[in-house]
């Protein structure tokens, strides 16, 4: 599949059975792309990429097949030019491929950069691109199964989405899911029509058998396209519109009426692969690839290639410091979440509401007794109550929020040193300082810290400012790694009191705190308080509160004389 940098919608690092989910790459409309790693013995780690099927077409039977096809056609393909299947399979009900990762990008993405500062590949280099392409097809339509028997693959679906330049300058092609083969194996139908529409064949066009000549035809649109920003038979826009051209009815547009610099003997080659006639294509990738590399001689190769990734490392720079970012983190964030179920939050568990108990009356009453008492949960809060963030989101809030200079400093120069477990403390509200066996740690959670002797139990203390102070003590059980997590109680808080008819006079343990409606500030939520309410022409309101979560409101309803 295709990998263009980054999508906008909220990713979160996960575990996926044994990959650990580190970075989603792309979002299709089947599909989604995330970059991972696995882990070996000895600490051995591949990184490769996960596509995932889309919970949505999870229960598509006719996808799901066309998924398993695709690793069935694909898993056993291994050339240099084609970005490898690794596995396939279903976890927690979703099915998913591992596949390489291309480091690099989208031809697609390469050509819009370029052209974007008025700028385009060279002739040769062009030239070279779709050469080192057309290898990795023709080992593809010429692959066997074990008896020998030609497995008869053909891609399909070629275009500058589904060719990567690599950063290093190398070719490759990805994404062979409609791809079809002999033998029953794929999900290719006649009558079917799969692909991008400008660089349809026209046999594909009317749902006709397919064979290499199709690849070919669609390897010459990709290279005329990056010769000229066009297509040579002009721009379809609708599947009808390619009636004229399987007709025969649509002449060759030479290139050279783009870019009379195009050499006369390119676009011969050129009208030759892209000739709406298979008959009069070259017959097979091979066969392109030579008549590419007779005009390529004695041009070198290797000097392209190196000219390439000059280029790229020009053009991609940026993108290329951002995922060197992202990966000088992973073995936090993968540490992290191989923690994921050994931490809890830890906290004194308080009623989610204010109780509150009305005093005996100063004086006996024959009416009902004085008022309705209410209390209303607190208004809403920053973070709901039972707040579980995902340990994930620990790292995340290191690496993204204090960036990374500020992450060696919080873990030190032996961040990823071997000796000793990793213990993550976190807390929530964040921000509180933490003290391990009485002596005090820098900087603030969420913490993470290297080189602990978890083979013994440590005390860990947390500070917050308007918080009460907060005790824990590790498992002590030798594990590789701990997570320690506290709910922080608020000592001081909001209390809210309203009263019906507003404009009461508000005691709170006997001082004055202003009339109804009120907001009471630094109102100590760890004790009970005395509240009173006072208003001519109705009677004395005194109850008891307590429990109080910040931000809580209690309403009283005053009885008249």
């Amino acid at each position: 599949m295709a990998q263009p940098g980054g999508a906008p919608e909220l990713f979160e690092p996960d575990v996926f059975g044994k990959y650990f989910l580190l970075q989603r790459m792309a979002v299709g409309g089947m599909a989604e792309v995330i970059r991972a790693k696995t882990v070996g013995a000895g600490g051995f780690q591949k990184e490769l990429v996960i596509k995932r099927i889309l919970p949505r077409l999870a229960a598509n039977p006719d996808f799901v097949r066309m998924l398993v096809n695709e690793a069935k056609i694909t898993v056993g393909l291994n050339h240099p030019n084609i970005a490898q299947i690794y596995e396939l399979g279903q976890i927690d009900g979703r099915w998913f491929m591992a596949m390489e990762l291309v480091d690099g990008v989208q031809l697609r993405d390469l050509v819009g950069l370029l052209r974007g500062r008025a700028s385009s590949l060279g002739v040769d280099e062009a030239v070279w691109i779709v050469y080192e392409a057309l290898k990795g097809l023709d080992y593809a339509h010429r692959v066997t199964d074990p008896m020998g028997v030609p497995l008869g693959i053909v891609h399909c679906d070629i275009s500058p989405d589904n060719i990567m330049v690599t950063y290093d300058g190398s070719v490759k092609v990805v994404d062979f899911g409609i791809a079809r083969a002999g033998a029953g194996l794929s999900n290719y139908r006649q009558g079917l029509v799969m692909g991008k529409l400008n660089y349809l064949s026209p046999e594909q066009a009317t749902g006709s058998e397919v064979d290499p000549r199709t690849d070919v035809y669609a390897a010459g649109v990709v290279l005329y396209y990056l010769l000229t920003g066009a297509y040579p038979y002009g721009r379809f826009e609708r599947l009808e519109e390619l009636a004229p051209l399987v007709a025969g009815r649509i002449p060759y547009i030479s290139a050279r009426e783009h870019d009379a610099a195009i050499p006369a003997e390119l676009d011969e080659i050129l009208e030759r692969a892209v000739h709406p006639q298979r008959e009069a294509r070259y017959p097979d990738a091979r066969a392109f690839m030579t008549a590419l590399e007779d005009f390529l001689y004695p041009t070198p190769h290797s000097p392209l290639q190196q000219h390439i990734r000059r280029e790229l490392e020009r053009s991609f720079t940026a993108e290329r410091d951002r995922m060197a970012r992202l990966r000088a983190n992973d073995d936090v964030v993968m540490k992290v979440l191989a923690g994921r179920v050994d931490g809890r939050y830890q906290g004194n568990e308080r009623p989610d509401t204010a109780q509150v108990h009305a005093l005996p009356p100063r004086r006996p009453v024959t009416r009902e007794p004085s008022g309705q008492i209410e209390a209303r949960p607190g208004r809403p809060r920053r973070v709901r109550s039972g707040w579980a963030p995902s340990l994930a989101q620990v790292a995340i809030v290191l690496l993204l929020s204090v960036g990374l200079a500020a992450v060696w400093h919080l873990l030190g120069a032996r961040l990823f040193a071997p000796a000793g477990g990793l213990l993550v403390v976190d807390s929530e509200p964040r921000g509180a300082r933490a003290t391990v066996d009485g002596s005090p740690v820098p900087g603030v959670t969420p913490l993470l810290l290297e080189g602990m002797d978890l083979g013994r139990a440590h005390q860990v203390a947390l500070s917050l400012e308007d918080y009460e102070p907060w005790r824990g003590t590790t498992a002590g059980e030798g594990a590789p790694y701990e997570v320690l997590r506290a709910r922080l109680r608020r000592a001081y808080g909001t209390l809210h009191v309203e009263s019906i008819p507003a404009g009461a006079k508000v005691l709170l343990d006997g001082e004055a705190r202003g009339r109804t409606p009120a907001r009471l500030e630094k109102v100590d939520l760890r004790v009970p308080h005395k509240l009173t309410l006072k208003k001519r022409g109705f009677e004395l309101d005194e109850v008891m509160i307590e429990n109080l979560e910040d931000g809580a409101t209690v309403q009283r309803r005053l009885l008249r004389r």
